[in-house]
């Protein structure tokens, strides 16, 4: 199953659980505007 996710996308999640549950939000788990290079 590890090759579903990528190296940012892993990276995003780890910061997500790392952070304190009043902190989050859904945002932090999208992909930033740098990561969608696809045009």
């Amino acid at each position: 199953m590890t090759g579903w996710l990528s190296e940012s996308d892993r990276k995003r999640i780890e910061e997500f659980a790392q952070t304190p549950k009043y902190e989050r939000s859904p945002e932090m788990l999208s992909p930033d505007a740098e990561d969608d290079d696809e045009e």
